[in-house]
């Protein structure tokens, strides 16, 4: 269904396992919701594919250093987060529940290391949110057969960067087969049929097009 299709679901496994973590009610099931939102951490690679794939390559490394820096500052977060939370005099909503029996069910979450969790929540909710902006891969797109969405894409990120697409593979014989390609109808089971009969060079050739153009378009 696509790599963005891919991250959303890894963005949500993230953020739907960390909410229930905050809720859990043994360390046993804490422990199973955490593991789930570990694997959806494995997904969260994604978009980082989609970057380096539609930045130009004269800059495509230091575009993936400065994102691996938010690593650090997710990081830095968290330990501020476990410092405000974790070491800090309990609330005085909390206290009270501890002190009142009959409301210490209803005041489970003002727990510390639940508001610990919730509160580390915050950059994956933003993920969540940005997530649908984000456009598909065209190179997935057309190794799909789906020209049309990927003429799309291509034509958005075109008028973002305020830079011609079309005009770029008219100049360019490197272009050429690319831009016959988006004009072919949608094929969805292109992907198999097209590699057959070819050799490992013309598909890579192929490939190497199609990734080529998206990072034209970004580089405006």
């Amino acid at each position: 269904h696509g790599r963005k299709t891919a991250a959303v679901l890894a963005v949500h496994t993230i953020l739907c396992a960390s909410i229930a973590s905050a809720l859990a009610p043994t360390f046993q099931i804490l422990c199973v919701l955490q593991l789930a939102a570990g694997v959806g951490l494995g997904g969260s690679m994604i978009p980082f594919d989609l970057l380096a794939e539609l930045s130009p390559p004269s800059r495509r490394g230091a575009v993936l250093n400065v994102s691996a820096w938010f690593w650090s500052a997710g990081t830095l977060y968290t330990i501020g987060m476990a410092k405000l939370f974790l070491e800090a005099e309990p609330h005085a909503v909390a206290r009270g529940c501890e002190a009142h029996t009959a409301w210490r069910e209803a005041c489970v979450i003002l727990q510390p290391w639940r508001l610990f969790l919730l509160a580390t929540l915050l950059p994956v909710a933003l993920a969540a949110l940005v997530l649908p902006f984000v456009v598909e891969s065209p190179y997935w797109l057309l190794q799909h057969g789906k020209h049309a969405s990927a003429r799309r894409v291509l034509d958005l990120i075109s008028a973002i960067n305020h830079f011609s697409f079309w005009s770029a593979v008219g100049r360019s014989d490197k272009f050429a087969s690319l831009g016959e390609s988006l004009l072919l109808p949608e094929q969805p089971k292109e992907r198999e049929s097209s590699s057959i009969g070819k050799s490992p060079d013309e598909r890579s050739c192929a490939n190497g097009n199609v990734g080529d153009s998206a990072t034209a378009v970004a580089a405006g």
